[in-house]
C-alpha cells in the first residue's frame, strides 16, 4: 500500500451527470478556463492564481460501486503546493 495517494479523491451517492453540471457551474462563476472531455465524466481545468503562477488540472468522475462515484482531482502542471 502506498504511503501517499498522488491523485485527492471523494465519494459520492450522486448521478455523473449532476456532479459535473455542478463542477461546470462552480467554474464559470470562477471565471476559469476548463475543457470537458466528449463522451466521458472528465474536466481539464486550467486556474491562473497570478501573473506569474498557473495550476492545471484534472477531474474524473469514475464508477466505484454500483451506485458510488469516486471523484478523482489530479494536478497535470503547477506548483504543488
Amino acid at each position: 500500500m502506498p504511503f501517499m495517494n498522488k491523485n485527492t479523491e471523494f465519494f459520492t451517492n450522486e448521478k455523473p451527470d449532476v456532479v459535473l453540471s455542478d463542477l461546470i457551474a462552480f467554474f464559470k462563476t470562477k471565471g476559469f478556463k476548463f475543457n470537458v472531455a466528449n463522451e466521458k465524466y472528465k474536466i481539464k481545468v486550467n486556474q491562473i492564481l497570478d501573473e506569474e503562477h498557473e495550476l492545471e488540472f484534472c477531474i474524473r468522475i469514475l464508477k466505484a460501486e454500483k451506485e458510488r462515484l469516486c471523484i478523482e482531482f489530479c494536478r497535470t502542471a503547477g506548483d504543488q503546493l
